[in-house]
């Protein structure tokens, strides 16, 4: 399944979707999600967005991030296991929640009804 969720990563339309169930995930646990504008991939450029405000959201919202951490679906263990292992867990962390984010997109795509 890996070279057919790969062609999703550039595709415009998936990483707007992306990007809007991003959001969506964030306000439904009450915080506010920006998206910048950079001039980068856009996989990268929404990445990027993630870790600013997760960032921000550790610094400031814990029982918030708790809920976000529920509502996009990253498992007790992974985060435990991130904060253990990684050497950047501020950017592991961000790339854990865009990815699970964009597999949601992709799994819509690939196995919901067709639009």
């Amino acid at each position: 399944m890996n070279s057919e969720v790969d062609k999703f990563r550039t595709d415009l339309q998936v990483l707007r979707e992306t990007a809007q169930q991003v959001q969506k995930d964030f306000e439904s646990c009450g915080l506010e999600f920006q998206i910048a504008n950079q001039e980068v991939l856009p996989y990268e450029g929404l990445l990027a967005s993630v870790k600013e405000q997760v960032d921000a959201l550790i610094q400031r919202h814990s029982g918030a991030f708790q809920n976000l951490l529920y509502r996009v679906d990253i498992p007790e263990r992974n985060f435990i296991q991130l904060q253990q292992t990684s050497n950047d867990f501020l950017h592991d962390l961000s790339r854990l929640i865009l990815e699970r984010e964009f597999m949601k997109v992709v799994t819509r795509k690939m196995y919901g009804p067709p639009k």
